[in-house]
């Protein structure tokens, strides 16, 4: 017998139908809506995170009850995704579901006075992440209106450079969208770094479904480049095995790529392209309702457009 809970109070991303569920959904028998009395939830560094004492408070979650016989992957799987630097497991935690109050556990917060938490007075959703709801959005708007114009560095340095600086800076900025997914996806421990977060990514059922919606090459311009320690092995972004490797490559090696500034101009406006359609598949296969959230905030853009040209 299994010396570990058969049951886990969850607030963030482990709850069903957020990115994260699908890591444990296989080891769950079946769940319910709860809440945890005397706690209240905060975001650091992106994550939810609960913190007491919060008398008269509670933080709104789900109740996991985990298939007999499963427990020990269950929580070799959580432990893994939840790591110890950010969270810490606490037992007997007063959690109420289905009108019952059940002594069970959770990850709380470890070191609040640091990181500088914010207080959150609604339930977690990844589709209210502003990274996800409100920045990528306006992100992916503006690369689907570029247009390539200066490619020759050496005869138009000024409009070269002046293109150049925007097309690097969506870039970075995508790439980044893409780490913290990977970091709401498959947990922020410090064990994972980036490349192994982004290596799940790829072998996911996920990344097969999103990348499918964008073997057009209108969509996802390819994009072949080599690991600078590795020449002779080359990554593409319209290979399914190594779209992700490539366009990761991408943002490393233009550390590094010296006078190469014609391909690097095609290769950011491509490359921009083809994240950018992905991510956005990714979005709205895997984050419920995330449209509508797009929509809110383009609309609210439009609104301040509209109001800036009338006065």
């Amino acid at each position: 017998m299994s010396e570990h809970p058969s049951k886990l109070f969850v607030y963030g991303s482990l709850k069903p139908g957020e990115l994260g569920f699908e890591q444990v959904k296989h080891l769950v028998g079946n769940y319910s809506d709860a809440k945890l009395d005397g706690f209240a939830l905060y975001i650091r560094d992106g994550l939810p995170v609960i913190s007491k004492p919060a008398p008269g408070e509670s933080v709104s979650g789900v109740l996991l009850n985990i298939n007999n016989g499963m427990e020990d992957e269950f929580w070799t799987v959580v432990n893994e995704y939840e790591g110890t630097t950010n969270y810490k497991f606490e037992d007997s935690l007063p959690v109420i579901a289905e009108g019952k109050e059940l002594l069970v556990g959770a990850f709380v917060g470890r070191k609040m006075g640091k990181g500088n938490p914010e207080r959150l007075y609604s339930p977690w959703s990844s589709k209210l992440d502003p990274i996800f709801s409100q920045s990528f959005p306006l992100l992916h708007r503006d690369i689907a209106s570029n247009k390539l114009k200066f490619t020759d560095a050496e005869h138009d340095p000024i409009g070269y450079w002046k293109q150049m600086n925007g097309l690097l800076s969506q870039y970075l900025l995508l790439v980044s969208i893409l780490e913290h997914l990977t970091v709401v996806k498959f947990g922020g421990s410090k064990k994972q770094e980036p490349m192994v977060r982004i290596r799940k990514l790829q072998q996911s059922k996920g990344f097969s479904n999103a990348f499918r919606e964008i073997s057009n090459e209108k969509y996802n311009p390819i994009v072949k480049v080599s690991d600078s320690r590795a020449v002779e092995d080359s990554l593409s972004s319209s290979n399914p095995d190594q779209a992700l490797f490539a366009w990761y490559q991408v943002r490393s090696n233009l550390q590094h790529r010296g006078k190469a500034s014609l391909f690097d101009a095609k290769l950011v406006h491509k490359s921009c392209i083809g994240l950018s359609n992905f991510l956005l598949e990714y979005f709205k296969m895997n984050v419920q309702s995330i449209q509508g959230e797009w929509g809110k905030i383009l609309d609210a853009e439009l609104s301040i457009n509209e109001y800036t040209e009338i006065f």
